[in-house]
C-alpha cells in the first residue's frame, strides 16, 4: 500500500479552518503574562538541553563569540589592517548583539519541529516555546555582554561612560527587534523546508552587511545611505558609539533605531497573531 507524502501547509490556507479570534497586544502580553510558569519552565528547558553534557556549561555562552571576534581581531589588525584603536573592543561592542539576534532566529526556526506534539495536544499561547527559545539566548547575551562591557570599561575606557547608563534601552530595542522577527520567522519556516535551510544563508549575508566589524565611515559616501535599510546597521552603530566610543549616539541613530524596532515588533506581531492557531493545526 502506497502512503501518500506529506504535504506543507500553504500561506494561502492560513486561517482557512480555524480563524484566529482577534487579540490586541495588551490582550496578547495578558495572556503571555497568565503562562508565565509555562514560559519560564521552556525558558529553563532550553538552556539546560543546551549545556547539560558540558564540562564548562554557561561558559560556551562566552567561549563561542569570543573566539569569532578573536579571529577577526587577528585577521583585521595583520592581514587587513583597519584604522580603528583597541579593535578588540571595537568588536566587542557590537559583535555580542548581532550573534544574540542570529542565534535567536536560527533557534525559532526550529520551534515548529520542536514543539509540534505539544502544539497538537495542549493549549496554550502559540508564542510562548518561540519567547522561550528568545529567553534562553537572550540570558546567554546578558551572560557574555556583562562581563564584555566591563572588560571595555576596565581596559579601554579606563573608566565607567555615562552614556553607559543608555544600555538598558538599547537592550530594550534589541528585544523589540528580535521578537518581532523571530514571530513570523517561526510561522515561515512551519510552511517550507527550504526558508529554514535558506536562513543561515541570509543570516551570513546580513552579518557582511551590518557595519559589526567595520565602521560605517569606512563605507563610500554614496552606498552608505543603503546601508541603513538594514535595520541592524542603526542599533548595532548605536552600541559601538556607546559601548566603545563611550558617548551618546547622535539623535538620529537613536531614532532610527526606535523607529525600526517599533515598526519590526508591531509588523512580527500583527502578521503572527493572525495566524497563530496554525501551529496547533499543522505544527
Amino acid at each position: 500500500m502506497r502512503t501518500s507524502p506529506i504535504q506543507q501547509p500553504r500561506l494561502a490556507d492560513v486561517g482557512a479552518s480555524r480563524p484566529a479570534p482577534a487579540r490586541t497586544l495588551p490582550g496578547a502580553l495578558r495572556e503571555v503574562w497568565r503562562y508565565r510558569d509555562l514560559l519560564a519552565v521552556l525558558t529553563a528547558r532550553q538552556i539546560k538541553i543546551k549545556f547539560q553534557n558540558s564540562m564548562i556549561g554557561m561558559v560556551w555562552a562566552l567561549a563561542g563569540p569570543a573566539i569569532t571576534i578573536a579571529i577577526l581581531f587577528v585577521v583585521f589588525t595583520n592581514f587587513v589592517r583597519l584604522d580603528i584603536e583597541h579593535y578588540w573592543a571595537f568588536l566587542v561592542a557590537g559583535y555580542f548583539a548581532f550573534h544574540s539576534i542570529s542565534q535567536s532566529l536560527t533557534l525559532c526556526a526550529n520551534v515548529p519541529m520542536e514543539y509540534s506534539t505539544m502544539y497538537q495536544n495542549a493549549a496554550f499561547p502559540a508564542e510562548i516555546p518561540i519567547l522561550a527559545n528568545i529567553g534562553s539566548r537572550f540570558i546567554e547575551f546578558l551572560i557574555a555582554f556583562v562581563i564584555a562591557i566591563v572588560l571595555t570599561a576596565l581596559f579601554h575606557h579606563v573608566a565607567v561612560p555615562t552614556a553607559f547608563l543608555l544600555l538598558p534601552l538599547l537592550v530594550l530595542l534589541q528585544i523589540l527587534v528580535v521578537v518581532g522577527l523571530c514571530l513570523p520567522v517561526a510561522l515561515l519556516s512551519l510552511f517550507s523546508y527550504d526558508f529554514r535551510n535558506a536562513l543561515p544563508l541570509a543570516l551570513m549575508c546580513l552579518f557582511y552587511l551590518t557595519p559589526v566589524f567595520y565602521t560605517v565611515n569606512l563605507v563610500p559616501e554614496k552606498i552608505r545611505p543603503f546601508l541603513y535599510l538594514n535595520p541592524l546597521t542603526s542599533i548595532i552603530q548605536a552600541y559601538q558609539t556607546v559601548v566603545y566610543g563611550g558617548t551618546v549616539p547622535d539623535f538620529w541613530i537613536l531614532a532610527l533605531a526606535a523607529g525600526y524596532a517599533v515598526f519590526i515588533f508591531a509588523a512580527g506581531y500583527t502578521v503572527f497573531n493572525r495566524a497563530r492557531t496554525i501551529f496547533a493545526e499543522v505544527a
